[in-house]
């Protein structure tokens, strides 16, 4: 009595949790370098055949339902026990290579299920794209194609962002995605939050991107003239300005409401006879 007890436990103890119907589950076992040994172990139970997919889409294993005689290897540099469990699979890459590196998937031909895990020396661990670093921590910058090298953080930068990580507006540039150019700044060079500079002569502060217009003149060129403006002056960026009498804010240009325009030069008020 004691011996089946005994040996009912140990069959309990070396049973693992395969998983039920359609579920798979896979582990990667990563070497320490390029050159050694890798396992993937894909556990679940398979009824319509199974195959191991690379990061970049090949098949290198598939197994057909009667497994044993039916799972054939399809790339050199790879090997796999030949038995008859469909609740397990396990494929060994005998010498890890570069194109071995990142997420590896076993899949089920009939539920169409997958499980996946990462594989990569654990002393140069690859990062998804978008991340560097040894621990893949840090986020890359402003970069076209979002990717980074993995151990500087450089890239190639969209326009408006300063190399080599893409992390600040380049000189000339401001803004929160440093799309805006900085207006005419000595030495070309404004506040990145604000675009404020110290303006190049003739142009107003705080961006510079308006002339210091002469008096009686306004707009960005400064070719308008202000008119009918009480002194002659008038708002260098908008025209507006204190009108002379008869002529209707704010540009002055037209007349006001009961006035009548005479030869284009005065508003004289309009009487009507009685």
């Amino acid at each position: 009595m004691k011996l089946s007890i005994l040996f009912v436990a140990v069959l309990t103890t070396i049973t693992p949790d395969l998983g039920e119907g359609k579920t798979l589950t896979s582990v990667c076992i990563s070497p320490e370098k390029f050159g050694q040994q890798a396992t993937i172990a894909c556990y679940g139970y398979v009824t319509g055949g199974l195959y191991w997919v690379k990061p970049r889409g090949q098949i290198v294993r598939r197994c057909k339902p009667q497994k044993k005689e039916t799972c054939l290897i399809h790339a050199q540099g790879y090997s796999s026990p030949t038995d008859n469990d469909l609740t397990k699979d396990i494929l060994v890459i005998k010498s890890m290579r570069e194109d071995h590196v990142g997420v590896w998937a076993c899949r089920d031909d009939f539920y169409q299920s997958a499980a996946t895990c990462s594989i990569g020396p654990s002393g140069n661990k690859p990062c998804v794209p978008g991340l560097w670093d040894h621990s893949c921590s840090q986020v890359c910058g402003r970069c076209e194609g979002s990717t980074c090298d993995k151990a500087t953080g450089s890239c190639l930068c969209k326009t408006g962002w300063a190399p080599p990580k893409c992390t600040a507006c380049v000189a000339g540039f401001w803004g929160q995605s440093c799309s805006k150019r900085c207006g005419n700044c000595t030495e070309s060079k404004c506040d990145r939050r604000t675009g404020s500079c110290t303006c190049k002569s003739g142009w107003a502060p705080p961006k510079c991107t308006v002339r210091l217009c002469p008096a009686g003149f306004w707009g960005q060129s400064c070719s308008k003239r202000c008119v009918n403006c009480k002194g002659s002056k008038c708002d260098r960026g908008t025209g507006r300005c204190t009108c002379k009498s008869g002529w209707a804010p704010p540009t002055c240009t037209i007349c006001a409401y009961g006035y009548w325009e005479e030869q284009q030069k005065v508003c004289i008020l309009f009487i009507a006879e009685l």
